[in-house]
Formats: structure tokens, sequence, C-alpha cells
């Protein structure tokens, strides 16, 4: 058996990898070691199409789309047998319009039929295995194209986080959901430019080692959740600490963005604050542009619709619809008209000032929420932060947490057949990895968790009043 050099990479002394990212750094800087093969050329197409017009882009799209429908119908079984048995002729699909034929499908249709969807003109080495978040108690597992959806995406993202004055040159500090070996509060990359700090250890006496970093740094751009930017700037306001002078820009996305919080963390840190909508299915991607705070849906990366409650398209401005998304972004496993759970409505027909001819939509609310635990030391950590992109809740039914006092969490799993300890334990391992410092995990197995009045069932149930959140 060998060992992949990523393994060994994982494997080595922290003075060895230190080394190894600093020769990295100067033999193959990070702007040019990432600008190759699907990047360049999705970097390529973005800055080509960026002098589109309306009509060019509509043109681009519908190519786009027809060549995918002509892919699914010869190689994706479950869309071979839907278009056979609804009598419906792929190459009748020539425009996005031409969409509303087809059915919508959800979550439990891809879970339900997940060989189905998977294309036969990709083997099983050619796919990534990746799992969506745990908002629903049920993450959903699906795959990905290895060596081109990952690519692809990063480029999409740069060109968004460009709207912000952010270059693949700048150091980039990220808040997000990385858990760092032992009391380290952060690291810096030298190979990625990335200054990595753990949002499972920010609490009120650790916040201006965070700041302290970002300045010492030199990190114009903070890529982070609007709940960890707040909770950051919350502690450092409480210490005394002024965490303006730092950012250009906030490049906050994963989580709503609620009223009043924009403003509040533009004031504090001195930053625009930017966001983006997207998910981890990779069908629609939308951000924010140099002059509004509209999201603006990129055409090239997928068809955006939105849907009443019975499954009508929503077209007037103002009236809320549920994110309805077909992407060119997976190959292995395409998905046509799938039903996203978030929701947004469309802005008024006004050409925006940027220029892009895009979709534009505002007022996203997506499932993840700005849920928070209470870690020992006072920490508040974001849940999405601890949510799972991998396969450890691949035999939980459903799953939840809960928690009724400081620095303990409890998780609830209802068990699938195939489930054994094997996977208690890998749960465990999994994410205390990244709270074990703060939170105390107790695992217990129910029968059933009950859902909402909607039918809806809560990620976290919080039994505790968390600090700020009267």
């Amino acid at each position: 058996m060998t060992t992949s050099p990523g393994r060994l990479r994982s494997l080595a002394p922290q003075w060895l990898k230190s080394f190894y990212r600093r020769a990295l750094a100067v033999l193959d800087p990070y702007p040019g070691r990432i600008d190759r093969g699907v990047y360049r050329e999705t970097a390529a197409l973005l800055r080509r199409t960026s002098s589109y017009d309306a009509r060019q882009m509509a043109a681009f799209q519908s190519e786009q789309l027809r060549d995918l429908i002509l892919h699914c119908a010869r190689s994706v079984p479950f869309y071979r047998d839907l278009f056979g048995g609804k009598g419906i002729e792929p190459r009748d699909i020539r425009s996005p319009a031409d969409l509303a034929v087809l059915p919508m499908i959800d979550r439990e249709h891809v879970r339900s039929h997940l060989p189905e969807f998977l294309s036969e003109d990709y083997p099983a080495r050619r796919r990534r295995h990746e799992s969506t978040g745990g908002t629903s108690g049920r993450p959903l597992v699906f795959y990905s194209e290895k060596g081109f959806s990952a690519e692809r995406e990063w480029a999409f993202w740069h060109a968004l986080a460009a709207r912000a004055g952010y270059r693949t040159s700048d150091r980039l500090a990220v808040l997000r959901n990385d858990a760092l070996p032992g009391g380290r509060l952060f690291i810096y990359n030298p190979a990625t430019l990335r200054l990595v700090m753990d949002p499972f250890k920010l609490n009120p006496g650790s916040a201006g080692q965070y700041l302290g970093a970002m300045r010492r740094y030199g990190t114009r751009f903070l890529h982070t959740y609007p709940s960890a930017a707040t909770v950051l700037l919350r502690f450092a306001s409480e210490s005394g600490i002024r965490a303006d002078g730092i950012l250009d820009a906030l490049l906050c996305g994963s989580e709503n963005v609620y009223e009043g919080q924009r403003a509040a963390l533009e004031e504090g840190f001195g930053a625009r604050f930017f966001s983006w909508y997207g998910h981890s299915e990779k069908l629609v991607l939308a951000g924010e542009c140099e002059y509004s705070t509209d999201y603006h849906s990129f055409p090239e990366y997928g068809v955006l619709e939105l849907v009443d409650g019975d499954g009508r398209p929503v077209t007037a401005p103002g009236i809320p619809g549920e994110i309805v998304g077909t992407g060119f972004n997976n190959r292995v496993m395409p998905l046509l008209r799938y039903r996203t759970g978030d929701f947004a409505e469309w802005t008024e027909d006004v050409p925006c000032r940027c220029g892009r001819p895009h979709p534009r939509i505002r007022g996203v609310r997506g499932r993840w929420l700005q849920e928070m635990v209470m870690g020992r030391s006072g920490s508040c950590i974001s849940m999405t932060s601890i949510n799972m992109h991998s396969d450890v809740f691949d035999r939980v039914l459903r799953f939840q947490f809960v928690q009724e006092e400081k620095g303990r969490l409890i998780l609830n799993i209802v068990r699938g057949g195939e489930y054994t300890d094997r996977d208690t334990d890998a749960v465990r391992r999994e994410i205390l990895r990244k709270i074990g410092s703060e939170v105390e995990l107790e695992v217990r197995f129910v029968e059933d968790i009950p859902t909402t009045g909607r039918g809806k069932q809560r990620f976290l149930v919080q039994n505790l009043e968390l600090p700020g959140s009267r």
C-alpha cells in the first residue's frame, strides 16, 4: 500500500511543513501556481465574457445548456430514463426557458437515486466524494469531477472577490472552519498567502491576537462567515481593541446576512462588506458588485430560476421564491432544475452601474442561519464552522445538536441500518478535531428527531443565552 504525497505532508513534523511552505513560496509563487489547466481556462473564459452584452451572454448560456442536456440524455441513467419516459426530445431544450418541460428535483430525489445520477462517461477514479452541510439534519452525498470542478470553482470565486479589490497576489486572512493543532491560534502559509485562523479558539482573551496577526502579516482581506466576523469584532470591542485600519474588505458567504449587520461590520472594521451566495452542489454562484449589494448570478456558471410554493416561475421583482439551479460545473453528476431550499427575490429590471448582463437577486435567505455554540472559554463557535463536508455521516439517517450548558454539546443521532460503532468513533473524531479544546461532546442515539411546526428540523437547539443575543 502506497502513501500519497498529501498524506505524507500531513504526517510530517511542523518544522518540515514550514520549510516546505517557504520553499514553495519562493520556487513556485501562488499566483502562478494556480494559474494553470482548468483554472487558467476558466479565468480566460471569464475575461472574455466580461465584455459580452446581454444578447451574447444569453447565446453563450444557451449553448452551454444545450451541451449539458445532450450529455445528460446520453450518459446519465436518471435523465435518459426521464426523457424517454416523458417523451422529451433533448434537442428541443435550447434555452433556459425550455427547461420548464423538465420536472424539478430535490435532495431526496438525489439521495434515493444517487447511482442513477452518475454519468457513465466518468469512472470512479475521476469522481470526488463530497457532501453538503447538515442544516437539514442529514447531509447529501454527491460526486464532482476530480481536477475540474474545484479548480473551476476557485476561478469563479476569485473573479467574484476581485470586485472587492482582491487579487491572488494579496495576502488573505481566513476565519472559517480550520481547526489548528495544539494551542495554535493561527498559521501563516507563505505558499498560499493565507493567514489561517482557528475559529474554535476565538474568545474574549484571544481576539486581540487574531487582529494583531492580521496587522503583522498585512492581510488586507478576510474570508469569513458573517457570524465569525461579528464575534471577532464584538470580542475586540469589549476588550477596547480597535479593528479598523487592517482590512480593505470582508469577503463573507455561507450564511444569511441580517439587518444592520453589514453596517455594523463595515463601521467596526472600516472595510467593505462583500457577500456572495453559493452552495456545495455548485449550481448557482452569485455575488455583489463594485456598485451594488444585489447578488449578480454568473450565467457562465449555471441557470438560475426562482419558483413559488407551487413550483411556478416567479418573474416579478420583490416576490420571494425558491432558488432552483442547473449547473455547468459538474458533468460527473449533473443536476437539472435542482431545488436548493434557499430563497431570494428578483431585483427591478434596471441595468446595474457595473454593466454586467447578469440576473440579479436580493433578499437571499439560505438554510445556514447564524447559529452559535458557547465553548468553555466563552468562545462563540459558528455552527457553519462545525458542519462536515465528509463521509462521516453517510450512515446517519438524521442528527441534531443540542446545547444546554456552556462547554458541552449533545449530538442526537438516528442511526441507519448499516451504522456501527466505527461510525460513532468517526463522527466523534471529526467533530472533536475541530472543537475538542472548547466543547465536550456527548453522543446520544434516538429513535426520532422532532420537527418544527412547519415540518422542518432544527440543526441546533440552543438553550443558552449567548453574549450579545439580547
